[in-house]
């Protein structure tokens, strides 16, 4: 429920989109850090969002964020980490830039300063969630409120 309130923004087909690099993101961290409770998780999900899991997930599409990615983070926390959404946020957030931040954008973290990457934070996240409007509100050197 936590990450629910986050996004109450509605786009044209009547909710937020997530991209699919968030959904894989969320079906590999399961995986490769749970990997016997796998098909527990499927089994607990709801039929919209089960079919999302069970199938092939494709990173450039976009899945609706209820069923493709709210509901199965709120899984993941009940079942893995007693329902703390802090704990489970931060565990999937680390595995989610590792897997997500390769590649290209892996080469831009080793030359950009730490500045620059949280001041682009806002364009960032606009492209794994839709419609979405970010703005940093405070910024120390190495933190930031979004």
């Amino acid at each position: 429920m936590f990450f629910k309130s986050l996004f109450k923004a509605k786009n044209k087909s009547g909710g937020m989109v997530v991209k699919g690099t968030e959904v894989k993101s969320t079906a590999t961290f399961v995986k490769t850090n749970f990997p016997q409770h796998y098909e527990k998780l499927l089994n607990s999900l709801s039929p919209e969002s089960k079919e999302i899991y069970a199938g092939t997930i494709e990173i450039p599409k976009w899945y609706p964020m209820k069923h493709g990615y709210l509901d199965p983070i709120e899984k993941v926390n009940e079942m893995f980490f007693n329902g703390d959404p802090k704990a489970g946020g931060e565990a999937m957030g680390r595995f989610a830039a590792d897997f997500a931040l390769k590649g290209v954008y892996k080469m831009f973290l080793v030359v950009a300063t730490t500045n620059y990457i949280i001041s682009r934070a806002p364009f960032i996240i606009t492209t794994f969630f839709n419609p979405c409007k970010a703005k940093i509100t405070d910024k120390t050197r190495k933190t930031m409120l979004l």
